[in-house]
């Protein structure tokens, strides 16, 4: 479509003439890029309502990358923030095209106290 009204609702007024409404705040769209766990792994896009929980793109994610999400071992972290899946994109400032990271709690690996060098 042309003039710029791809996306958006339209109406008549009562002449017939069809215009375009503008958005609601709430009803605004936002696309999220999600970077995963291993740096070869390609990025996700998820493109939510700025006023819907993250936690159903916490879940779309975990479920596409077939994880089991457990707050205290899955981390997204936004702008060095720990989202919580409550939060909302608007609560945290997430804006249009911006990068949440997914970082997994490595347990372990480490020398035990019995290993001698």
């Amino acid at each position: 479509m042309g003039f710029g009204l791809r996306n958006r609702t339209l109406s008549s007024n009562m002449a017939g003439v069809v215009v375009p409404v503008a958005e609601s705040s709430s009803s605004r769209r936002i696309n999220i890029i999600i970077s995963g766990i291993y740096r070869c792994e390609a990025d996700v896009c998820f493109r939510i309502k700025i006023d819907t929980p993250l936690r159903k793109l916490i879940n779309a994610y975990c479920e596409l990358k077939n994880l089991h999400y457990d707050s205290s071992t899955i981390y997204f972290i936004y702008n060095r923030t720990h989202i919580k899946p409550e939060n909302t994109s608007q609560e945290l400032g997430i804006e249009d095209g911006s990068e949440i990271h997914v970082m997994m709690i490595q347990t372990g690996g480490g020398y035990g106290r019995s290993h001698k060098m």
